[in-house]
């Protein structure tokens, strides 16, 4: 049997989104390929909490007891979706320690607010001295040696000693644990805390020059009273803009907004593990330091950018664990960076087991969402397949025939649409709709053939597929799964096969 007539054969969702759609799978939104391997599955959909704000939610924070607190880039501090503060500019980030809520802004001070388990009492400018915040974030952690670090634009900053009391409490500011200059003139971006160092990754702030680099802080025993610490050489960074990192696995995550670029540092150089395909050389992304959490075994962040109909990506909320990467979901608005500019402010676990709230920015209005137990549906998940080179001029190929394997039954509600293209700058064709209910599959073809049905229970099935004359194809598949439709209940794809 000749290449050209070798069945061709659309598996391994595992290996997630490639560089390249002629390399791999294109795009994979709102699906999800870690929970099974080897399945590709419609994933948890984002649904509006129905709160309303103003600014765009910056920062978040779950307190043990699940009150949530959420800052806006208004300056305004939520506690479960009502005002307790306002006025306060932008809020960059909060932590909760001993039962207290610590605010940082982009002026000079520190707000402070608890206790949180009896109601709480809000403090502002709690703590002062800071540098007012011009290209850097004051980006916060809770040190594992009980002590709050604080970026503080060309200097790092701490709180330490931290002891609460009845609405209020004591620690010691300590705005310059580093010597200025010790990032050399680069301000901090943001912080993660990585076995017994501090990481800081600082960006080039007001010189514009360079790139970023990382250095990392040894605390050594964790000494809470320590306040000596030695710096190691920064590594630098091949972007000028990052502003996500995180620990996983004893290995620390970062991302660059330049080129869209997921690196994994070992402490003295970085390694490349996935990148987002189909960037502009003209186009950053935009991220914010407080949209990217774990959850489960999975890294997930919030990736905007501005609008730009030729660049063919897609903005919201992505999961990566390992070397493979998917669009986990777009924003509830349904905005993806095609008609406005997206931001995604923050992203944080806890919203259930497999779940996190995300807050956005859609053009002018801005919202909070919750990933559910609902999965994706009404064919806005999808992914494309590999660009395939199927015949050349002399011999193209036609097809015949396009086969599902399925790992489960399809139940009633449940549909597949298929549409292909036979160049990468073509619009998509939709070939057919396939959809089961009660004991009938019903295939819906958009050629204008007859509609057909099939009768039984199927985890696969085969229909026709005459396409003719072609020396390249890519497939665009979309699944509907009915409406408040949940992982038990979920279409879960193997693969399928071009004859």
């Amino acid at each position: 049997m000749s290449a050209q007539s070798n069945p061709i054969v659309i598996d391994n969702f595992q290996r997630g989104i490639a560089t390249s759609p002629y390399v791999g799978f294109g795009k994979m939104v709102g699906l999800d390929i870690f929970k099974k391997p080897g399945i590709i599955q419609c994933g948890a959909r984002l649904v509006n909490t129905g709160a309303t704000f103003t600014g765009i939610v910056t920062a978040q924070a779950i307190a043990s007891n699940g009150t949530l607190f959420q800052g806006t880039s208004d300056g305004k501090v939520y506690r479960n979706g009502t005002v307790i503060a306002s006025g306060r500019g932008v809020i960059h980030d909060m932590v909760i320690i001993q039962d207290f809520l610590i605010i940082s802004l982009n002026g000079t001070v520190l707000d402070l607010y608890g206790n949180i388990s009896t109601g709480g009492v809000y403090t502002t400018s709690w703590k002062t001295g800071l540098e007012v915040s011009v290209f850097g974030t004051k980006k916060m952690i809770v040190g594992k040696d009980n002590v709050v670090y604080i970026g503080n634009e060309t200097k790092l900053a701490s709180l330490r000693d931290f002891t609460p009391g009845t609405g209020t409490a004591t620690a010691t500011l300590t705005t310059q644990i580093l010597l200025t200059g010790i990032f050399n003139n680069k301000v901090v971006q943001t912080l993660s805390e990585y076995n017994r160092f501090v990481a800081i990754m600082t960006s080039p702030g007001s010189g514009n020059y360079g790139n970023s680099t990382l250095y990392f802080m040894d605390r050594g025993t964790l000494d809470p009273s320590k306040t000596t610490f030695t710096i190691g050489i920064g590594v630098d960074i091949p972007e000028k803009n990052v502003n996500q990192m995180i620990i996983k696995d004893n290995r620390l995550y970062f991302f660059g907004n330049d080129t869209g670029t997921f690196y994994e540092t070992n402490q003295v150089t970085w390694t490349p593990i996935a990148v987002l395909p189909n960037r502009l050389l003209s186009q950053t992304y935009t991220t914010y330091p407080n949209a990217i959490c774990l959850l489960n075994n999975q890294i997930v962040l919030g990736i905007g950018g501005s609008v730009n109909p030729a660049w063919d990506v897609v903005y919201g909320v992505y999961g990566l664990q390992g070397n493979s990467l998917i669009c986990k979901s777009i924003i509830s608005s349904g905005g993806y960076g095609q008609t406005n500019n997206i931001s995604i402010g923050s992203v944080i676990s806890g919203a259930s087991v497999d779940g996190y709230y995300a807050s956005w920015q859609d053009g002018s209005t801005y919202g909070v969402d919750s990933a559910t137990t609902y999965i994706g549906t009404s064919f806005n998940v999808y992914f494309e397949s590999r660009f395939f080179e199927t015949g050349s001029a002399i011999k193209p190929r036609t097809f015949q025939t396009i086969q599902f394997n399925l790992a489960n039954n399809l139940v009633t509600g449940q549909s597949i649409k298929v549409k292909y293209r036979i160049a990468s700058n073509d619009t998509w064709t939709t070939f057919a709709t396939y959809s089961y209910s009660g004991t009938t599959l019903t295939m819906t073809y958009t050629d204008g053939s007859l509609t057909t049905t099939q009768t039984g229970n199927f985890n696969t099935f085969h229909s026709r597929f005459p396409v003719t004359n072609t020396t390249n194809i890519q497939l665009r598949v979309e699944f509907d799964t009915g409406a408040n439709a949940t992982y038990g209940t979920n279409i879960e794809l193997q693969s399928i096969i071009l004859i």
